[in-house]
């Protein structure tokens, strides 16, 4: 045990003379010399893999079996195009339109409900052309009777929304209240135009 503590004092008095003959540049000198050998483990691997991958792009582009790549802005288009797309399968064409709107009273009948008066309002083209019709109706009816209806218009008219429905009841035991029913018929004009092309 006296040995290794003399001989750790052999080498501090052996450091303490170092500094004295030549300085502290050699403190400095050793943590450059221990920084440089952690950037060479820490961060040369990772450069030396990025350099390979733009070295493998660079083949790509000079064998011109490059990939494009797309900026955000692109793959946003491309998927308002997919939505675009998606929403044309499902959206009527103007002469389905009318045939919806007959049918709307039909299967009301068929529920048991009477549309008495109906409030249309259109609204402009939107994203792909698409066109909208809204229909607000004010019913009398009980909800399961509502219910019923709406599910069946929407099953068999998948270019229709429920955008809102109220309900009001004057007290809980009240079986039928007032209803305001708001439906959206959603249209492509240039589905109707490709139709009788």
């Amino acid at each position: 045990m006296k040995s290794a503590w003399m001989n750790l004092g052999h080498w501090r008095l052996r450091l303490e003379i170092l500094l004295w003959r030549h300085g502290a540049i050699w403190l400095g000198v050793l943590a450059l010399l221990l920084a440089t050998l952690v950037l060479w483990l820490a961060v040369l691997p990772g450069v030396a893999q990025q350099l390979a991958q733009a070295e493998a792009e660079l083949q790509a582009i000079q064998s011109g079996q490059a990939v494009r790549t797309v900026s955000p802005s692109e793959r946003a288009g491309q998927q308002d195009l997919a939505l675009v797309a998606e929403l044309d399968r499902v959206v009527l064409s103007e002469p389905e339109v009318s045939e919806v709107l007959r049918r709307l009273g039909r299967i009301a009948q068929s529920k048991g409900l009477t549309l008495s008066e109906t409030d249309f309002q259109a609204t402009g083209e939107g994203l792909g052309g698409l066109r909208r019709l809204q229909l607000t109706f004010p019913l009398r009816a009980a909800y399961p009777q509502v219910r019923q209806f709406v599910e069946a218009v929407l099953l068999e008219f998948p270019g229709v929304s429920v955008d809102q429905m109220l309900l009001k009841r004057d007290s809980v035991g009240q079986r039928q209240g007032e209803i305001r029913l708001r439906l959206s018929i959603w249209s492509n004009p240039a589905k109707s135009a490709r139709g009788s092309t």
